[in-house]
């Protein structure tokens, strides 16, 4: 009972957050990533970021996203998207980011940095349309494996479709509703970045506490446990 009460007033908090960043940011779906200095850090170790992928994937070490976060089975079937975690709402997986080093080194310029993982997709899947949790993050996807048939692996947000492409970084606000695709043969990797959006420095300072609230969480302490 106490966790659903809390859920309710998050939502409350989060719903009043949301009105009064509309009034100071522009309401964009897609970001220029050339405006993030850190983005070129990112590709710059693209090599290097991948064979950490390769690393990881080829000890098992994937976990599938149902599994990892049960709500995710609202918009997925299990067994077709699988992540490897780094960070989770500031949470910082030290077993994990100790396998994948340069990787790390990365995310740590990126200063409001929550939530960071190598996302796989599976040949043939698809995530139904959802929306993100806040609007004061921005997520950026850099894509590390993708299908040769780039049309065939895509975002579609708000009624915008988006094309994996390798050493490529995308960000969007993730609160429109979108949706996820691999129709190809092939898996598709991208390393999945949440990050506090560029706003006032007191909606910044408020997000990052509401981002450490998030990571205190019942919802994210089972995500760590699973």
């Amino acid at each position: 009972m106490f966790y659903y009460l809390q859920f309710y007033v998050a939502k409350s908090v989060i719903f009043i957050l949301e009105l009064i960043i509309k009034i100071f940011v522009k309401n964009d779906v897609f970001f220029d990533s050339r405006n993030f200095e850190w983005t070129t850090i990112l590709q710059q170790n693209y090599d290097a970021i991948k064979q950490e992928y390769i690393n990881v994937y080829n000890k098992n070490r994937l976990i599938d996203a149902t599994e990892f976060s049960k709500e995710q089975i609202k918009s997925v079937a299990p067994n077709q998207w699988s992540v490897y975690p780094l960070r989770v709402y500031g949470n910082i997986i030290e077993k994990n980011c100790l396998e994948c080093p340069v990787t790390t080194k990365c995310l740590e310029q990126i200063p409001t940095c929550t939530t960071a993982w190598f996302s796989m997709m599976k040949p043939e899947t698809f995530v139904k349309p959802h929306r993100g949790t806040y609007k004061g993050y921005l997520r950026c996807l850099m894509g590390i494996i993708v299908p040769e048939d780039i049309t065939q692996s895509g975002l579609t947000i708000n009624n915008q479709v988006y094309h994996w492409k390798t050493n490529e970084c995308v960000i969007f606000d993730d609160t429109f509703i979108h949706s996820a695709y691999n129709y190809s043969d092939t898996t598709r990797i991208v390393l999945y970045i949440d990050f506090i959006r560029p706003m006032p420095s007191f909606l910044v300072f408020i997000s990052k506490i509401l981002t450490n609230i998030f990571g205190n969480s019942l919802y994210v302490k089972n995500m760590k446990l699973n």
